[in-house]
């Protein structure tokens, strides 16, 4: 029963490192591009496609910075 409860213990964590590894490498993604300078948008509640200010490309930014500092080693 220890055993089992070890190897089930063992496969959660294994299933959140390789979550969060992809949560890590979409933030990097995302933070290349807009770092890049290249027209970023976003999908409204409308579904409408609308393109970020620079303010909120920068809040992007440092929000992304941040996730990957405290999320990705």
């Amino acid at each position: 029963s220890e055993r089992t409860e070890a190897a089930a213990q063992e496969a959660v964590e294994r299933e959140r490192a390789a979550e969060r590894e992809r949560a890590c490498g979409q933030a990097r993604g995302q933070l290349v591009a807009l770092e890049s300078g290249q027209r970023v948008a976003r999908f409204n509640e409308q579904g409408e496609r609308e393109f970020l200010t620079d303010e909120q490309r920068t809040e992007e930014i440092e929000r992304t910075r941040r996730f990957i500092t405290d999320n990705c080693q």
